[in-house]
């Protein structure tokens, strides 16, 4: 199993203490974090990024593919599981209007959205109206823009690999 973890703008993707407690969680994954540096990119250049990303591991088209993405890269992960038919996105806090629409999703890809009302950050209710209806939608009381119900959190990353993303 791949997961591949997308961190948000300010993150540093080289110290991330989610996509380490992703792996942390499933030892037996490879997880990835791409570094894609959105503060010194251009929309254009960050997709090309990713093109080029995906491009260079065609295996993932024949294997059990996770993309979770925090805050920004909640925006990527949508874009980038939809096109590469990946097995389930979870999203933390996405910032799915930050290039002023979401991303188009493939209809087949299972989401599993997980907020935190006090996101100070990131307007939770609009990725909460968005997915309501065609995804499964975690609220979480508190944890902030960062999740720091990490255990929560975890526990339903772990519910969403292990079901596919479906309730």
């Amino acid at each position: 199993m791949f997961i591949i973890f997308i961190h948000g703008k300010d993150s540093d993707p080289k110290n991330s203490s989610k996509a380490q407690e992703i792996q942390d969680r499933f030892p037996e994954a490879i997880v990835a974090v791409p570094d894609y540096r959105p503060n010194e990119r251009s929309f254009e250049e960050i997709d090309q990024f990713f093109e080029n990303y995906f491009a260079r591991i065609p295996y993932l088209h024949n294997k059990v593919l996770y993309i979770v993405g925090s805050s920004l890269g909640g925006y990527w992960a949508l874009k980038w599981a939809s096109l590469l038919d990946a097995s389930g996105c979870i999203l933390l806090n996405p910032s799915l209007d930050y290039y002023g629409e979401p991303p188009a999703r493939a209809p087949s890809l299972p989401v599993t959205l997980l907020v935190c009302k006090d996101d100070t950050v990131v307007d939770p209710n609009f990725a909460v109206d968005f997915f309501t209806g065609n995804a499964k939608v975690v609220v979480f009381e508190a944890g902030g823009h960062r999740m720091e119900n990490t255990e929560e959190m975890l526990a339903e990353i772990e519910k969403a690999i292990g079901n596919g993303g479906e309730e």
